[in-house]
């Protein structure tokens, strides 16, 4: 998200997240859903790189609801997050999209998919989009190419953590917790 300026650009944005639930076959693991809200007002819009923004104009984010995810190493620390699984494709603004597909199409920017970008990006051999640098445990788990046999199915994201640089390294909610079970 930091790379479009999304919180910038939808100065009010807010998760809704709700319905937190302890997985109940791997305690290292929690459920919830999100419901993203916003309005495109923030200056100087939404990030498109190489200085290029599209400019705001006070569209409403009523996001479909999503289902995200966060796994825990054995220690409590962050190893992952999954985003972007759509309950209700029927539901909010964002054209049945999740993730930053789904702000987008709520904010009028056209956007033709992840799967032909995340292709094209892989041809280039951009690494934040590799499906070689996975860790073994998710390739291991997953029948598909890593990133993309998720994007490929229903637009959603897989975000590995590193505990020695995840964003919320620092934050007060990471620190010592660890899942109850």
């Amino acid at each position: 998200m930091d790379t479009f300026g999304v919180h910038k650009a939808l100065p009010n944005v807010n998760p809704d997240a709700f319905g937190f639930s302890l997985n109940h076959v791997d305690a290292n693991r929690v459920w919830f859903m999100v419901r993203n809200k916003g309005t495109f007002t923030g200056e100087p819009g939404l990030g498109l790189g190489g200085g290029n923004c599209f400019p705001p104009n006070g569209a409403a984010l009523q996001g479909c609801p999503e289902t995200f995810s966060i796994a825990f190493d054995d220690s409590g620390k962050i190893k992952c997050l999954t985003v972007g699984y759509v309950a209700d494709h029927f539901e909010g603004n964002a054209q049945g999209k999740g993730v930053a597909v789904g702000i987008f199409n709520a904010i009028g920017l056209p956007f033709l998919g992840p799967r032909p970008l995340l292709q094209l990006a892989q041809w280039f051999g951009t690494s934040s989009y590799s499906t070689t640098n996975m860790p073994e445990w998710w390739t291991q788990k997953s029948p598909q190419k890593a990133s993309e046999g998720c994007l490929q199915q229903n637009h959603s994201m897989l975000i590995v953590i590193s505990n020695d640089d995840h964003p919320l390294k620092n934050h007060p909610s990471t620190k010592n917790t660890s899942p109850s079970t």
